[in-house]
C-alpha cells in the first residue's frame, strides 16, 4: 500500500510561518478530507504536499521517497492533484482535456491504454455526452467534473484535490464525494481534499484532518474531530451535533440559541 507521509513540514510566505510543524501519515485507501476556517493554510499544506510548494524544512515522503527529490514525471505518474479552478487560453475539447492526464505516461502519440483509461474517467463522472464540447463551453461545475477526470486518467496513487464541490450543486456535491469515497476504496487509493463544508465532510470522510493557525489541530474520524468544542475552538461558533444515519451531521446555532 502507498505511504504519505509528512514530518516536521514548516512553511511561511513571509518571516511567519504560515504552518508549523506539520505531521502526519497516511497509508491507506481512504477518503480524507482536509477542513478549517480562511487563511490557515489548507490548500498551502496540499500544496507542499504536491511539490508546488518546497517547505522551508520537514519532509513529504511518498513511499519514503522524498518528494522533493524526484523528478516531476516520476511525481505525476504517482500523484495527482485536481486545482478549484483552471483559466485555459486554449481552445480544446473535454476529450482532449482529460487525455492530459495521460501525459507522464504518453510516448510521440497517445496509445490505445491511454484513449481506455481516458475513457473510462469521463465514463467513471458522465461526461461522454460532452467529450467533444469546447472546455470553454462549460458551466463551473462541468469544468470541475473535467479537472477531476484529468487527475483520473493519471491512475495515481494519491489522488489530490482542492475544493472540489465549491463549483458543484447540492446534488452533484453529493455525488461527487460519494464517488470519490467508493473510488478510494475501489481502486486501492488515497484521496486527499480541501473541503469548505463541515456536512459534506461528515457525511463522507473516512478521515477529517482539522487545521487551525499553526497548523494541524486535530485529527480522525469525523466523530472525533468533528466535536462541538473543536469546531467553538477552530471556527469561533457554536454548534450542535446529531447522528444522522450513523454520522455526524453539524447544526450551527445563531448568536444565543443553545
Amino acid at each position: 500500500m502507498t505511504e504519505l507521509a509528512l514530518r516536521g513540514v514548516t512553511f511561511g510566505y513571509g518571516p511567519e510561518p504560515l504552518l508549523k510543524d506539520v505531521s502526519f501519515t497516511l497509508d491507506r485507501p481512504e477518503l480524507v478530507c482536509v477542513i478549517g476556517p480562511n487563511g490557515v493554510g489548507k490548500t498551502t499544506l496540499v500544496k507542499c504536499i504536491n511539490k508546488l510548494l518546497k517547505p522551508d524544512s520537514g519532509s513529504v515522503t511518498l513511499d519514503g521517497e522524498d518528494v522533493l527529490g524526484m523528478r516531476l514525471m516520476d511525481l505525476a505518474r504517482k500523484m495527482a492533484f485536481v486545482p478549484n479552478r483552471m483559466d485555459s487560453v486554449f481552445r480544446v475539447s473535454v476529450a482532449e482535456m482529460v487525455l492530459m492526464g495521460r501525459f507522464p505516461f504518453a510516448q510521440w502519440a497517445n496509445s490505445d491504454r491511454d484513449l481506455e483509461v481516458a475513457d473510462r474517467a469521463m465514463d467513471a463522472l458522465s461526461l461522454q455526452s460532452l467529450s467533444h464540447r469546447d472546455i470553454s463551453e462549460l458551466s463551473s461545475g462541468q469544468m470541475q467534473k473535467v479537472l477531476i477526470a484529468r487527475g483520473l486518467a493519471q491512475e495515481p496513487r494519491v489522488l489530490i484535490l482542492d475544493e472540489p464541490t465549491s463549483n458543484l450543486d447540492v446534488k452533484h456535491q453529493m455525488e461527487v464525494m460519494g464517488f470519490l469515497r467508493r473510488y478510494a476504496a475501489e481502486n486501492g487509493i488515497i484521496v486527499l481534499m480541501v473541503c469548505h463544508d463541515l456536512n459534506l465532510t461528515a457525511a463522507y470522510a473516512d478521515r477529517v484532518i482539522m487545521v487551525a493557525e499553526g497548523g494541524v489541530f486535530a485529527d480522525g474520524s469525523a466523530w472525533d474531530v468533528m466535536t462541538e468544542s473543536n469546531i467553538r475552538e477552530v471556527y469561533g461558533v457554536d454548534s450542535r451535533i446529531v447522528d444522522v444515519g450513523g454520522r455526524p451531521h453539524i447544526i450551527l446555532l445563531a448568536g444565543g440559541d443553545r
